[in-house]
C-alpha cells in the first residue's frame, strides 16, 4: 500500500534588494533523511503541537474557519496548524520569527531557537512566555503539493552521489509567502542543514540549471512561476491566499530518456501512451530537476 502523505507546511519568506526580491533558501544536511543536498524554502512537518489549542490560542488576524476556507479544508484546527507550522518551522530552520508582541532582541531570539530545536520548550510555549502571538493574516497561501508514489521510480542513490535524491516518503505539503520580518538577521540551522542565503529566484534558478544547486520538483516549479515578479509586493499579489488545485505528479515509467515526472495538464498525465498534446513535466538530468513545458 502507498504511504500516507504527511502534513507539512514552507514558507518563502521574502525581502526586497537592489537585485530584485530574495528569498532565505537552505540547503538540507547531506544526511538529511528527506532532500538530501536539495535547496528548499524553509518547511516541514506538522506536529502535535502545531494542532494544540495553546498554539491555536496565538494566532491572530483570521480564524480558524477563515483559515479553512482559504486552504480548501473543512477542518479549522487542521488548517491553522499549517499555518503554525510555517511559521515554526522559518523560525527553526532560518531564525526568523514571523511574531507580534516584545520581541526579544537577536541574542535572545537565538536562545529561544536553540530551546526549540532541542525539544527544551514547545513553540506554544515559548509564545505564551513572551506574551508574542502568530499573525497570520501577514502570509499568503500560494501552493499545494502531494509527493506521488515513488517507490521503483529510479534506484536509489548511493551515499554521498551528487544531485537531488528522488525521494520515496510522501508529504501533503502547502507553500505560503510572506515579508520577512523586520531587524532580525536570518541564520540556517548547522544540525539540520548546511547552507543559508538570502538569493533571487534568478540566482536560484541559474545555479539550477549550471548544475551547481539541486532543487526539488515544487521549489523548482513555484520559483519559475515567480520569477517574473520585480518586488516583494509582487509576489505577495500573486500568491491566490484562497484554494488551490493540488499538484500531485505521476512518474513516466519506462517511457523516456530520462526519470520524468508528469504534473496535471501533461498530454501524458491521464494516459502515459498518448502520442502528442501540451508537455508539462520535470525530467532528472545528471541529478537536477529541469523543467518541460510546450504546447500541444
Amino acid at each position: 500500500m502507498p504511504e500516507k502523505p504527511r502534513e507539512a507546511a514552507s514558507l518563502l519568506a521574502l525581502r526586497d534588494s537592489d537585485s530584485g526580491p530574495e528569498i532565505y533558501m537552505v540547503r538540507r544536511h547531506p544526511r538529511s533523511a528527506f532532500m538530501a543536498n536539495a535547496l528548499v524554502f524553509a518547511g516541514g512537518r506538522v506536529d502535535a503541537h502545531d494542532r494544540s489549542p495553546e498554539a491555536i490560542a496565538r494566532c491572530t488576524g483570521i480564524t480558524a474557519q477563515q483559515a479553512a476556507q482559504r486552504l480548501g479544508l473543512d477542518d479549522g484546527q487542521a488548517a491553522i496548524a499549517l499555518y503554525v507550522a510555517a511559521l515554526r518551522e522559518c523560525f527553526e530552520e532560518a531564525g526568523l520569527l514571523l511574531a507580534d508582541g516584545p520581541l526579544p532582541g537577536a541574542t535572545g531570539l537565538s536562545v529561544l531557537r536553540g530551546q526549540l530545536n532541542r525539544d527544551e520548550i514547545t513553540f506554544a510555549e515559548l509564545l505564551a512566555r513572551h506574551d508574542l502571538t502568530l499573525p497570520l493574516d501577514r502570509l499568503r497561501y500560494l501552493a499545494h503539493w502531494i509527493t506521488p508514489d515513488l517507490r521503483g521510480f529510479i534506484p536509489e542513490r548511493p551515499a554521498g552521489a551528487r544531485g537531488t535524491q528522488v525521494e520515496h516518503r510522501r508529504y501533503d505539503a502547502r507553500f505560503f509567502v510572506c515579508r520577512a520580518p523586520d531587524g532580525q538577521e536570518a541564520e540556517f540551522d548547522p544540525v539540520e542543514t548546511t547552507f543559508g542565503a538570502w538569493m533571487t529566484v534568478g540566482a536560484i534558478l541559474a545555479g539550477n540549471r549550471e548544475r551547481t544547486l539541486h532543487l526539488a520538483p515544487p521549489t523548482l516549479t513555484i520559483l519559475e512561476e515567480i520569477g517574473d515578479c520585480r518586488s516583494v509586493e509582487q509576489i505577495l499579489s500573486r500568491a491566490p491566499d484562497r484554494p488551490v488545485p493540488s499538484i500531485m505528479p505521476r512518474p513516466l515509467l519506462g517511457r523516456t530518456r530520462y526519470p520524468t515526472l508528469l504534473f496535471p495538464g501533461d498530454h501524458r498525465y491521464d494516459d502515459p501512451g498518448s502520442a502528442k498534446g501540451p508537455v508539462h513535466c520535470v525530467e532528472l538530468v545528471d541529478g537536477c530537476w529541469v523543467r518541460k513545458g510546450e504546447g500541444g
